[in-house]
Parts: C-alpha cells; structure tokens; sequence
C-alpha cells in the first residue's frame, strides 16, 4: 500500500479511535462520577440488569415481557428466551466502557508504534523497512472492525 494511503488510512483509524472514546466516556457516566464505569450483568426478576453506575436507578435491563419471566412452565420455552436475554446482558457488561477505553489505548499504542518504525525505516536501515510493511498490515486488520463505518475505503483492506 503506498505511503500517503496508509496515512489516511492511520489519521482515519485515529478519528474512529476518538469516536469510540467519546462514547464509551459517555456511556459510563464518567463526567459524573469520575471514572469510566465497570459494568456488571446480574439476573432479575423481570429479565438481565447491567449496573452501570454506583446509584441505585443507574442500571441497563432489557425489557421482557413479565409472563416470560416468571413462567413456571418448562414446555412453553421460557429457559430459552431467559438464556438468550441473559447472554445479552452478559455481552453488554463485558464491553463495558472500562474495557472500550483500555482497547482503545491498546490500539492507540499500535499506532504510535507504526508510526516510530516510519520515522526509523525513513533512515535507511534496511530491517525497519522490511517491518514497516508487517507493521503496516497490521493496522489495515485492526481497521477491519470499523470497516462499515462512513470514510473506510476498500483499498485499506488488507
């Protein structure tokens, strides 16, 4: 991939990257209670919980219809539906925005660790421009997640 598409492709990556900072800080309330929140699914009466905040009303649940919830039936499928709603709430607190903002940092790092093999490759020394090129890759497979976002271009894809 040549140079200058690699640098859109970078300064594009570091946009979405500050996206999904704006809005896990967002999510977790941090402007209120300082710190990004850790999320926790617990089962209840009516369907999951995912507390997201220290109050006791600062909580996700997923709105279930009672009558599934408190069916004592095994044959009407009940167990099903309240595992399916479970492994959402499960999924949903273990993307909490704690653990967003620590990928995020990751990727960060990734990308300023490309950046320092370009500023050694551009010396000359013929190992960093062998891993520039691996390096590179790399950040083209780190892009794939945000690849249906607006601004991704299929010639990043790796």
């Amino acid at each position: 991939m040549p140079q200058t598409t690699m640098d859109e492709l970078v300064r594009w990556l570091r946009a979405q990257l500050d996206e999904d900072e704006r809005i896990a800080k967002a999510a977790s309330g941090s402007t209120v209670f300082g710190e990004p929140g850790s999320w926790k699914a617990k089962p209840e009466t009516y369907g999951p919980r995912v507390t997201v905040g220290p109050g006791e009303n600062d909580y996700w649940d997923r709105e279930a219809n009672p009558q599934v919830w408190r069916c004592d039936d095994p044959q009407d499928d009940c167990g099903e539906v309240s595992a399916g709603m479970m492994a959402e709430g499960d999924h949903i607190a273990e993307h909490d925005p704690a653990r967003v903002l620590r990928e995020i940092g990751a990727k960060r790092q990734a990308l300023d660790h490309y950046a320092e093999f370009r500023r050694l490759a551009t010396g000359g020394e013929r190992a960093y421009r062998l891993a520039v090129g691996a390096v590179a890759m790399q950040i083209q497979i780190m892009a794939l997640p945000y690849a249906d976002r607006p601004g991704y271009q299929e010639t990043w894809r790796p």
